[in-house]
């Protein structure tokens, strides 16, 4: 937990205490010096619009979100479904992400080497 922001709206044994601090800490430009790469960048968006109702940061994790493959598929559709429950829409795309996030997790698990020895 950090002290550098305090949540005067929750206790700090209240779960969603880290989140909002977190979301603050991002807004005061605490993480400048941090690196984080846009999986994790989305991670925070998603968890800070989840359980913070801190919205503004997922749009631009959206933007910023590179890359390719099934954790980046999931990553968009919960990054769109932050967005599509703050503007009370249905966004066909925000699906879209997570069936080929689905797909190909389910292709790298039916091709992975099995675990089970002689």
């Amino acid at each position: 937990m950090s002290s550098v922001g305090r949540c005067a709206s929750c206790p700090p044994t209240d779960p969603r205490h880290q989140v909002r601090v977190a979301a603050w800490e991002r807004a005061q430009g605490v993480w400048e010096d941090e690196v984080m790469d846009s999986l994790e960048r989305a991670e925070h968006a998603y968890q800070a619009a989840m359980f913070a109702g801190e919205t503004d940061g997922a749009a631009e994790a959206l933007r910023d979100l590179g890359g390719n493959g099934p954790e980046y598929d999931l990553a968009r559709g919960k990054l769109r479904h932050c967005a599509n429950i703050a503007e009370r829409r249905q966004d066909t795309e925000e699906l879209a992400c997570f069936e080929r996030a689905e797909t190909a997790f389910a292709t790298m698990r039916s091709h992975a080497p099995c675990s089970s020895g002689p």
